[in-house]
């Protein structure tokens, strides 16, 4: 071991020290040297500095190494010190070593102090790494315990021979107190449900067969007399030839968290219920609302605009207001308007003549306004689909190119309703100026858009998937897949979607 080291020599004879400090650099050391010769200088220096070695010399004039050593190990029990002095008794030396120098050469000879400097050092070495590990260990162990201590899952660790090695407090509360001596691995078996238990040995057989970390959930008597739920987590140990050999492992008593995932589950059971009928009722107010306006209001505005053309037609002279012809006029306005918000509340090829015929009509009228090439690309289907399915395809489409009309700018537009049993698939793409999703989906969790969201719970409430796929400038494809059901009876009744 050679490099740097930081020596502090207790001499009284500076040359003698300078003889030291070269022999130790005539054998490959850097040195760091300090001379002291007196009790206050080396108690100064022992403070101030940190150092790798001491080297002392035995008799002094103020004090001697015997000491000397003494304060040093006050201030380090670990720091290597060697004497290095001249002819001293044997028993003296001797006395030295048993005070805890390291070792003890003579001036006359330090051809041995290189040998025993390097052999001191590596030993520091080794102290320090020990006590270093020593430490982290210590470390570990009191976290280790904080952790099992507030934890609330049931820790074990067992060996080959199915034994409990170690538990905590937590095993003791979930299975009962244990009496002296006492196998908390036969009281869990005994305590697992009947219903449960060959699959739960199962499964530990194989944990030990095939190590690796697994999990299983299975029911337990507790200590409290009733069956609880519990996830079971381990891990198997396996030695240096690969036999198993520990299975260290933690239960957690999740019936809490089970009750609340039927809870959550059946609460959103209802929502979806809620939802699916709020939809219903909105799309037989839209039907009804449509209707209304198509035979009450839009038969009004027929006959009166078909009067007032007859009047103007008539030549009648009329003296004030407006002529019967600009009346007609703007009746045939109102008209028009009130047959455009039919269309948009519900249009009658949905119910009078099923989906393929709505869609086709919805694609032509859009992309008359909007200037697109369209295509249509629709499997012929064999009966009319169950009405809910039909107006959520109808209204994903209808919200899709609404989008594309208000924000693509696309050119082409390709419509796609495809049969693949047990599948109904949708999909609307566009060649427009697409859109980043991820700022989309920040923009819905923040309430700011919609279009997507709403479509999703449309295809969510008719048990299907939706998936939006676009980057700025490659377009927009909106796919959708749903289970492909039938109608019972002819569409085109009250029972909306």
């Amino acid at each position: 071991m050679t490099g740097e080291i930081r020596v502090l020599m207790i001499e009284d004879s500076e040359d003698d020290a300078l003889l030291v400090k070269r022999e130790l650099q005539r054998n490959g050391f850097e040195v760091t040297s300090l001379r002291v010769d007196t009790a206050p200088e080396l108690e100064d220096a022992l403070a101030r500095s940190p150092w790798d070695i001491v080297l002392s010399d035995y008799m002094m004039p103020s004090f001697n190494g015997l000491q000397a050593l003494n304060m040093v190990r006050q201030r380090d029990p670990d720091l290597p010190f060697i004497v290095v002095s001249g002819a001293v008794g044997e028993e003296l030396a001797v006395d030295t070593m048993k005070a805890g120098a390291q070792d003890y050469v003579m001036k006359n000879n330090l051809a041995r102090l290189t040998q025993a400097v390097r052999r001191e050092l590596a030993d520091a070495q080794m102290k320090r790494e020990r006590k270093q590990a020593q430490r982290a260990l210590a470390t570990s162990e009191e976290r280790l315990q904080l952790v099992v201590r507030a934890t609330r899952d049931a820790i074990y660790d067992r060996n080959r021979k199915a034994s409990v090695d170690w538990f905590n407090e937590a095993c003791v509360q979930l299975l009962g107190p244990l009496e002296r001596g006492g196998d908390l691995h036969g009281r869990w078996v005994a305590s697992l449900h009947p219903e449960d238990r060959d699959r739960v040995m199962q499964h530990f057989e194989l944990a030990w067969q095939h190590g690796g970390l697994r999990e299983i959930e299975y029911r337990l008597m507790a200590a409290h007399g009733e069956y609880v739920n519990i996830l079971d987590r381990c891990f198997v140990v396996s030695d240096r030839t690969g036999r198993a050999t520990r299975m260290i492992g933690a239960m957690l008593d999740v019936t809490e968290l089970k009750r609340m995932d039927i809870e959550l589950a059946t609460a959103n059971q209802r929502l979806k219920a809620l939802s699916a009928n709020v939809l219903r009722i909105q799309e037989n107010e839209r039907r009804h609302i449509a209707r209304e306006l198509h035979d009450e209001v839009g038969q009004l505005l027929t006959a009166l605009k078909i009067g007032l053309d007859a009047l103007a037609r008539s030549g009648v002279d009329v003296p004030r207001g407006v002529p019967p012809a600009e009346l007609a006029a703007m009746a045939g306005q109102a008209l028009a308007q009130v047959r455009d918000i039919t269309l948009a509340l519900r249009p009658p090829q949905l119910d009078d003549l099923g989906l393929t015929a709505a869609l086709r009509w919805h694609l032509d009228q859009q992309a008359r306004v909007c200037q697109w090439e369209s295509v249509f690309d629709a499997d012929e289907l064999p009966a009319r689909l169950e009405s809910g399915l039909e107006t959520a395809c109808y209204r994903v489409v209808q919200e899709a190119l609404t989008n594309a009309a208000r924000h693509a700018g696309a050119s082409q537009i390709v419509l796609q309703l495809k049969i693949e049993p047990p599948l109904l698939r949708l999909q609307i793409h566009d060649d427009g100026d697409g859109f980043d999703t991820a700022e989309i989906r920040n923009r819905i969790l923040q309430g700011k858009s919609a279009g997507i969201a709403g479509m999703e719970e449309r295809v969510a409430l008719a048990g299907g998937k939706l998936q939006v796929a676009s980057e700025p400038g490659k377009g927009t494809t909106i796919s959708a897949q749903f289970p492909l059901t039938f109608a019972e009876q002819p569409a085109g009744g009250t029972d909306g979607e």
